[in-house]
């Protein structure tokens, strides 16, 4: 039960969105959260540089369109998490 991992995909289109999922966190077992991971391409590079990723900014910016576009295909979730891809 805790070695594997649910995945469902969620319907995001975003240009800087790689790939969006459901999963579960079962740190507070047995009460689970569903966690919406959004895997982006970000500006790594230039962001070291500059201090600063438009790229972070843009999506931080469509976060709410984002979920709810999300819950349309997943229903809901109790957290984001957002990776770099």
């Amino acid at each position: 039960m805790f070695g594997t991992q649910e995945f469902t995909p969620a319907k995001i289109n975003h240009p800087f969105v790689k790939n969006a999922y459901i999963k579960k966190d079962f740190r507070g077992y047995p009460k689970t959260k569903d966690v919406l991971v959004i895997e982006a391409m970000l500006d790594e590079e230039r962001s070291q540089h500059e201090g600063f990723d438009s790229h972070l900014a843009e999506l931080l910016m469509d976060l709410k369109a984002l979920k709810e576009s999300a819950e349309k295909s997943t229903g809901p979730f109790d957290r984001i998490d957002i990776r770099r891809y």
